[in-house]
This record gives C-alpha cells, structure tokens and sequence, in this order.
C-alpha cells in the first residue's frame, strides 16, 4: 500500500498550510486554534517518525530535535501565552514530511534519505534556535509591558511630589512676606506710639 499511504501522507501534510490559510480567511482564527495546530502538527509529525525508522532507522536523527521544538513550544506558551510560529517553522515543517514520506519508499537509495534526514536535522536545529531566541525576546518584551505600569506610577508620584514641593515653596514665600508685612505695620505702629509720646 506504498502509493495510496504516500498519497494520504502527502495530503495530511498538506492541511498543515491550508488551516490557518482557511482560519485567517474566514476570521474564525483563535489562540486555541492556533495551539491545537502545533499539538496536531506534532503527535502527526512523531507519529510518522516513529513509523517511518521501522522502514529507515537513520530518520530516527529526527526525532530528537523535533520533541525539543515542542518543548519550546510548550515552554512558550506556559510563559508568555505565545503561539505563533515561523517561516522558518513552516519550512522545516514541509521539509520533514517530505523526508518523512521518503523513509516509505524502500528501493530509494540510501544517500538520498540520509541527505534528506540531514538537511531536515540542520533545518530543526536552526528553528528550535530561532524559537528559543524569540520566546526570550518575548519573554523580556512582557517584563517590559509588566515594568511600564509601574514606570508611569513613579512618574505620577514624582510629579506629585514635585508640585507638593512647589506649593510648599509658594507657601514659604507667602509666609515670608506676611511676616515683612507684619514687621512693617509693626515698624509704622511703634512710630505712632513715638510720635504721641511726644
């Protein structure tokens, strides 16, 4: 059944792009969407690796990598809520079932699979360093978010506090002038009292 299982493999594959495609076009996108695609994305994809090495042991090198992306993955989410993936997820993603369909055929020669075993390995590894680079990005850009709120709330305080300093100044020189004021009129009433004295 190598034909019809390559064509079924071929077309699952396939969904992987036309759902979220389908899901932006028709607005009915959503955060669980968006993470039950990853999740379905890889049980499909390990499920395939795990049948595939017992026709072509060597794509077993794929495994590894792919269960470390998910990790990522879910570490993401746990931290930062965040679910979006790449292009160059989507690549390796395209890249690994064609490898994963090539495992099937059992007269190809070996060469090829393990070319295309090493170029799926060199491409997971550069997504699982772009992912953790971008959920560390992520994650410092919600410290941030986190940070701003209190930033504005010093400011506020800072601002208070500069204008209660202002009007204790303006106080201080009101009373400053009352007491000269006070002074003065005391200065003019002691004259008057000099004066009918004499």
């Amino acid at each position: 059944n190598l034909i019809p299982g390559l064509v079924v493999g071929a077309l699952l594959a396939s969904t992987d792009f036309f759902d979220g495609k389908l899901a932006r076009k028709w607005h009915v996108e959503s955060e669980f969407g968006t993470l039950l695609d990853q999740i379905v994305d890889k049980i499909f994809a390990i499920t395939l690796l795990l049948t595939g090495a017992s026709l072509n042991p060597i794509i077993l090198a794929n495994l590894v990598p792919e269960i470390a992306i998910s990790l990522t993955n879910a570490k993401a989410f746990i931290n930062n809520k965040n679910t979006n993936s790449s292009l160059i997820g989507k690549i390796k993603t395209w890249l690994l079932s064609i490898n994963i369909l090539l495992s099937f055929i059992p007269n190809l020669k070996m060469i090829y699979k393990i070319i295309s075993v090493s170029l799926t390995f060199t491409l997971q590894t550069a997504t699982f360093f772009n992912y953790t680079k971008k959920n560390k990005t992520q994650k410092i850009n919600q410290k941030i978010t986190t940070l701003e709120p209190i930033i504005e709330e010093e400011k506020t305080e800072e601002k208070v506090l500069s204008k209660a300093q202002k009007m204790r100044n303006q106080k201080i020189e009101l009373l400053k002038y009352e007491k000269e004021l006070l002074l003065e009129q005391n200065k003019k009433c002691k004259q008057k009292i000099l004066k009918k004295d004499k």
